[in-house]
Order: structure tokens, then C-alpha cells, then sequence
């Protein structure tokens, strides 16, 4: 099972490199890559580089958190190996839920072609090839077709250094709405790519949020376990790589008039240190009231106590599904220790449909997961939504529901709309 110090440990060797064949073996001969290349050979620019670039560049360009792929350089070489491994294994690109379960819009999954292609450049020697054979650059991404708020922290951020280089802040932002409107599409903007790890988006109460910023000085307020405000609701996730989004078509969720937003950031220093971020988002509103106005349900469970020095305990949680209704996307939530989560309808009339099934959870790459059917996922009045969690507590110490992250939840969000979408 792939653990937070395994991945903490995956992070550091890709972003400090292998460059001594005693720790990843000699790359061989032409690992440098220098000259031509015969038409066995697997290279960088013609092989490579345009899986790098629909896959993996997204996140590691020149200006990101980890190391970068946008063009051949020895440093890139001395990392082949491991790459064709982390590759090989799926664990990069970073994609939490099962393709058992379900498909979903944005997938950041490498078929065996793509895989094989990483394994053989490495086992060739780390080719370069012949920077004519590389595919067009890629353009600027896409943004939002218009943009009706931008929203920025006001100030520049420094993260502050802890043992194992993360820090959770949130930073409230007013949409200064002076009156209902509908959310339908965002683009996170980060301002400092190496530090900026993901990001969430809460509406909650206005009152409540100026409370928690003003009692901690400096720029917005520690939040590690999320908001905490009771009344937070998740409205959007960003991930490196994630472009501008849009909801699925005629929908949208209603953003109150007096509501602000906290925008939890996830900042991660392990590789180059703590630098000043002043990340911004921008939103579009709907031109028109939506056919479809949808609402962010979620369902936990408070109950559960992980006892000390216990693996696989689990809990589950269940809702009868009131009246007919069509989900469209889900979020899970748990904490460090958590192991495996999913969500399951279980049909009044009969059988089981996957939802989302996330085998190996890592709090670090949580996010909204978009389905990718455009009709989204039907439920019947009187189906049984489930949501089971896993966890592994090996501290000396019982575990049970909390905002911080010593502490656990089992909860899950879905973006949801009444009746059957047609």
C-alpha cells in the first residue's frame, strides 16, 4: 500500500533527482542522448515528450511544484528510471479513484501504450532524439469564456515551514454579491506554482469566517482540517494541472448574497522552500437562472472510534434518497489515517452502482470527481446512498471525529440536482 511517507519520499526524489548510478543505475550508454537516433530507439522528443505533454506537464512545467518536463535535459535523464517506475506502478500521474467503479471527466490515467513508453525509454538509455521530431508546444490553457469576479487574497502569503513541510491556510474572499446569483464555472489562478499543492473552495457564513481570520494575524487563518465553520459548504477543488471548469451544462449552484468564500490552500515546501504565494480565483456566473440549480449534499458519519494500533477499522454511513434526483459528481473526505473510502447506491429496486471507489486514500490529492456520462448518475426515490470509511490509526491514541488533522472524518460531498437531468 502506498503510504504518506512513501509518497513524501516519491516527492523528494523527483524533485531533488537521482543523479549517482549507485542509487538508480546507470542510465547507459546515450543517456545524455547526444546525436541521432536509430528507429528502435525510444526518444525523448518524438516518443516521450507528447505523453509528457498530455499527461504530465500540466503539472510539471517549468514553473511547478516538482521538476520539469517541458523539454530534454540530463536531469530529466537521471530521473528515467524512476519515472518508468511511478509510471509503471500508477502512481503519476496522481489519480485516486478505481476504474473498476467508474469514469469520470478530466481522468489523469496512462493506458499500458503510454506506460510502455516510459519503461522503454528508460531501459533504451534515456534517448534525446532530435528536438525536430517534438511535437508543437502547448498553448496557453483554455480559460473561461467570460469572468464575472476575480478574487484575490489581498496580501502575499509566506508558508510557514513545519516537520513534514505542509501548510493549510485559508484565505476569505468576498464576492461582494448583493444578491442570489449562479456558480457555473472557476479558474484557480496560483501565484507561486512551486508551493501551491491543491486548493478548496468553501461558501460559508460571513460573520463566522471574518471571526476565524481576525483572531490569527497575518494573511487569513490556519486551517488544516478545513474551514471550520459548520456552515462551510464545498463549492470547487483545484489541482496542479486542472484547467478553467465549467459545470456540466444547464447547471449551477446558487452563491447566497452576504456568503463569502474561504479558499483553503495546501502549501508544500519540501522542494524549493517558503515562497511568498498570492493565489486568485475567478468565477462566472450564469448569464440566466439554470434549468438545473444544484445543490451540495453531503453525509458523514460522527460515530466511529478507531481504536489505537488498529488497521482496517471501518465505518459506513446511510441516507435514503428522498426523491428522484441526478448526482453529477462526488467528493470524500478523510484525514491521514484514512485508507479506503466509497460511495455505492444501492437500488431499492434491486442491485448495487459504484459511485466513487478510492482504494488507496491520500489526503493530498482530494478533490471533486465530475462523472464522465453528460447525464450524470440517476437515483430513485428510496435508493440507499453508502459511504464506507477505512482507516489505519497506528498512534497510542483512540481516534475520533475533529477538524484537525490528528483527528478523522468520513464524509462525502456531491454535487446533486432535483429529478431526473434529461
Amino acid at each position: 500500500m502506498k503510504t504518506k511517507q512513501f509518497l513524501l519520499s516519491l516527492v523528494l526524489a523527483l524533485s531533488v533527482g537521482f543523479g549517482c548510478s549507485d542509487q538508480v543505475g546507470d542510465v547507459g550508454a546515450g543517456g545524455s542522448g547526444a546525436g541521432g537516433s536509430s528507429a528502435a530507439e525510444v526518444t525523448w522528443y518524438r516518443d516521450v515528450l507528447p505523453v509528457a505533454q498530455q499527461h504530465c506537464i500540466g503539472c510539471h512545467a517549468d514553473d511547478s511544484l516538482s521538476f520539469s518536463m517541458t523539454t530534454f535535459s540530463e536531469d530529466l535523464a537521471a530521473r528515467a528510471e524512476l519515472m518508468a517506475h511511478v509510471t509503471g506502478q500508477g502512481i503519476m500521474p496522481p489519480w485516486q479513484p478505481s476504474t473498476a467503479c467508474n469514469s469520470y471527466d478530466g481522468e489523469r490515467i496512462l493506458n499500458d501504450e503510454e506506460k510502455a513508453v516510459f519503461s522503454a525509454w528508460s531501459a533504451g538509455g534515456a534517448v534525446e532524439g532530435d528536438p525536430s521530431d517534438a511535437p508543437p508546444e502547448l498553448g496557453a490553457p483554455k480559460g473561461l469564456e467570460w469572468v464575472d469576479a476575480t478574487l484575490t487574497m489581498g496580501a502575499s502569503y509566506t508558508p510557514v515551514a513545519s516537520l513534514d513541510g505542509n501548510d493549510h491556510r485559508c484565505f476569505v474572499l468576498d464576492p461582494k454579491l448583493s444578491e442570489d446569483v449562479f456558480f457555473v464555472g472557476y479558474d484557480v489562478k496560483p501565484g507561486e506554482k512551486k508551493v501551491v499543492h491543491h486548493v478548496l473552495l468553501y461558501a460559508a457564513d460571513a460573520a463566522a469566517l471574518d471571526q476565524l481570520d481576525a483572531a490569527d494575524p497575518g494573511p487569513g487563518y490556519d486551517c488544516p482540517g478545513g474551514p471550520g465553520v459548520a456552515s462551510a459548504q464545498v463549492i470547487a477543488g483545484w489541482v496542479p494541472g486542472t484547467p478553467a471548469y465549467t459545470f456540466p451544462a444547464n447547471t449551477g449552484i446558487r452563491l447566497e448574497a452576504g456568503k463569502k468564500i474561504a479558499m483553503q490552500i495546501h502549501y508544500n515546501i519540501v522542494t524549493s522552500g517558503s515562497l511568498p504565494d498570492q493565489t486568485a480565483i475567478e468565477l462566472q456566473y450564469a448569464k440566466e437562472p439554470v434549468q438545473n440549480e444544484a445543490s451540495l449534499y453531503s453525509m458523514s458519519d460522527h460515530s466511529f472510534a478507531i481504536p489505537p494500533a488498529t488497521t482496517g477499522y471501518s465505518a459506513e454511513a446511510r441516507m435514503t434518497v428522498p426523491g428522484n434526483a441526478t448526482v453529477w459528481a462526488a467528493a470524500p473526505h478523510m484525514h491521514l489515517k484514512g485508507r479506503h473510502t466509497s460511495v455505492n447506491i444501492e437500488r431499492q429496486a434491486g442491485g448495487k452502482d459504484c459511485l466513487i471507489d478510492i482504494p488507496e486514500w491520500d489526503f493530498d490529492w482530494q478533490q471533486f470527481y465530475f462523472l464522465d456520462d453528460p447525464q450524470g448518475m440517476k437515483l430513485d426515490k428510496g435508493d440507499e446512498v453508502v459511504l464506507s470509511c477505512t482507516w489505519d490509526n497506528m498512534s497510542d491514541k483512540t481516534v475520533t471525529w475533529g477538524d484537525g488533522t490528528e483527528d478523522e472524518m468520513c464524509i462525502a460531498y456531491f454535487y446533486v440536482t432535483a429529478g431526473h437531468a434529461k
